[in-house]
């Protein structure tokens, strides 16, 4: 029993899909852009090799190409001609490698899920780019399923809630309560000032 737990614990697709669990979990709650990305390729590299082991040779491509993604949105953000050709290239890859381990509906959700994360990984501001990622999440759920990965939808069921929470902790305030609750006094001639200067 205690055997055959400690084999499970040290067995590398349990091993990596932990890893990627860990940082799906973790992303969403991050406030910086490139320590979003960051995080995310790192975990890409883990389910890459986790969805490799198990077989879905689309969900490892596709994690690959997510790792590119990552990497150049977080390094080329000031040069966005190279940085699109990036990116028009990976998606072209996406499709390609989608196209060529074509497994049916898993392939499908997972081509889906990467499609909206090339969206994700394009925005600007955080709260974008977590949108994007919400579809992303949803459309992974159905490739996990599929696949019966245990870790990915555990890292999805994490990812779907720590975008919730992000979207939630990042949301713009009503202008009204931004607002102060008295404005200020316009400045006039009937100020002490200017009744000193009358006396």
């Amino acid at each position: 029993m205690i055997g055959a737990a400690l084999a499970a614990a040290v067995d590398p697709v349990n091993l990596l899909g932990a890893l990627g669990v860990a940082c799906g979990a973790l992303w969403a709650l991050l406030t910086g852009r490139a320590a979003i990305l960051a995080c995310q390729a790192t975990g890409a590299v883990a389910f890459a090799s986790h969805y490799y082991l198990l077989g879905s040779t689309t969900g490892a491509a596709l994690c690959l190409v997510a790792v590119v993604q990552s990497v150049a949105s977080a390094s080329l953000g000031r040069r966005p001609g190279l940085l699109g050709a990036i990116f028009a290239v990976s998606a072209l890859a996406v499709l390609v490698a989608a196209w060529q381990s074509w497994a049916g509906a898993a392939s499908a959700f997972a081509a889906t899920g990467s499609a909206c994360a090339t969206l994700g990984r394009l925005q600007r501001r955080e709260q974008r780019m977590r949108l994007a990622f919400l579809g992303c999440s949803l459309a992974w759920v159905g490739h996990n399923l599929l696949m019966r990965s245990g870790f990915g939808l555990v890292c999805d069921a994490l990812t779907l809630a720590g975008i919730g929470l992000g979207l939630w902790r990042h949301r713009r305030r009503p202008v009204a309560a931004a607002l102060p609750s008295a404005p200020p006094e316009p400045a006039n001639d009937r100020g002490p000032v200017a009744r000193r200067r009358v006396a």
